[in-house]
């Protein structure tokens, strides 16, 4: 596993395919922020979605641990995958769903979302206290 510097070196193409419910997803996650840190020029696709740590073995599920998922997530992630090694080997387009570095989809909208970063993911952060004083110490 590449540490700190070691990152730059990487200079292969990578795409992540991670989900919401996967137990991965925070190794994924890891890899992904210091290869830019490192190496803002990486290619680093990453693709999240609905899904768990068996999506690519059997694909999507309509309805994954009681949620139903959105239409637009059950897309074929393994024929996705063969796009990509078809971009990246053979110089053919790229997955349409690939429109940026960070692909997820949002779920209850049914729609996928684009950025160039995780944190361009965001349009405005939001703070949350974990009691119902804010950070003065008076009610909220």
């Amino acid at each position: 596993m590449p540490y700190r510097e070691q990152f730059a070196k990487l200079t292969i193409p990578v795409l992540t395919t991670t989900g919401y419910y996967a137990a991965g997803q925070a190794a994924d996650l890891y890899f992904l922020q210091p290869a830019l840190r490192f190496n803002p020029h990486a290619d680093h696709t990453l693709i999240v979605g609905p899904y768990d740590d068996g999506v690519l073995e059997r694909g999507p599920s309509a309805n994954l641990q009681g949620y139903q998922v959105d239409s637009t997530a059950l897309a074929d992630l393994r024929e996705l995958r063969y796009q990509w090694f078809g971009h990246v080997l053979k110089g053919a387009a790229a997955p349409s769903l690939l429109k940026d570095r960070v692909n997820y989809e949002v779920m209850g909208a049914n729609e996928w979302r684009h950025a160039p970063s995780l944190e361009a993911m965001a349009g405005q952060s939001l703070k949350l206290y974990m009691d119902a004083k804010g950070p003065t110490g008076y009610i909220c």
